[in-house]
């Protein structure tokens, strides 16, 4: 994914700075084999996860371990290491700001609820139609359903519902679910708005350009990497830090 993948750069950026070596390695919720290989071969002194997961067996055998650890998100033991935004915030800051707009028949379409990310992006959204009065039975809230298979479906009930906004959970989402409604004819905002609680390049090169979320992926991974080299180099540094956000507000939004 595009966040990913600037997050690394910016890893690198600063691992190059200060002469240290990344190695990378992959891992899912249920297999941290790659992760367990090198730290057993003694080839990591520290491990950055890309991913906050709740019970994350990642986090539980790297501290086992005494392998200081650190993340891109929240995790809730301070030993770990953390770069975050609040996700949570944005996403009722976004949320209101639509309210506001005169939207008041929302869908969110969110992924896997066992990273904490798409939680925190719930409850906020949640938290913005309650507070701006609005009646949460109306709204069409759709979890794990970013499975490519699934979208039809997903936009037909939308469309039959009058949803007015679909907030997508993340920049890959909603790629998706954009080529999902416009394969079917629909037009972006005319028939339905659109926007994502996370920004990429690819959505501001769309037509019409998508309202997001926007935070400097480069600079989280900059951030989780110096934290994690004062960590190893023996230097009093914050448990957690917490990066500024915008929110683009573009024609995928517009009011018709």
């Amino acid at each position: 994914k595009p966040y990913f993948h600037s997050c690394l750069i910016g890893m690198c950026e600063v691992a190059n700075i200060m002469d240290y070596n990344i190695i990378f390695a992959t891992a899912t919720a249920t297999d941290i084999s790659g992760i367990q290989k090198l730290v057993e071969r003694g080839k990591a002194d520290g491990v950055i996860l890309t991913r906050s997961m709740e019970h994350d067996i990642a986090v539980e055998y790297l501290l086992e371990k005494n392998i200081p650890v650190a993340m891109t998100g929240t995790y809730n033991n301070k030993s770990v290491l953390q770069v975050d935004m609040d996700n949570g915030e944005a996403a009722e800051t976004m949320t209101s700001l639509l309210i506001k707009k005169g939207f008041t028949k929302f869908a969110l379409i969110i992924e896997d609820m066992s990273y904490q990310v798409n939680r925190s992006r719930h409850e906020g959204f949640l938290s913005a139609i309650r507070k701006n009065g609005l009646d949460e039975k109306q709204q069409a809230v759709y979890t794990g359903a970013g499975r490519i298979d699934l979208l039809d479906a997903v936009i037909t009930d939308m469309m039959n519902k009058r949803v007015e906004c679909v907030i997508c959970g993340d920049d890959s989402l909603c790629i998706h679910v954009v080529s999902a409604i416009q394969s079917k004819g629909y037009r972006i905002p005319k028939d339905i708005a659109v926007a994502s609680l996370y920004n990429s390049s690819n959505l501001g090169d769309f037509n019409p350009p998508i309202t997001t979320v926007n935070v400097d992926a480069v600079k989280v991974g900059n951030e989780i990497a110096k934290l994690m080299i004062s960590k190893l180099q023996g230097a009093d540094c914050p448990n957690k830090k917490m990066m500024e956000y915008d929110i683009l507000f573009r024609k995928s939004t517009n009011r018709m």
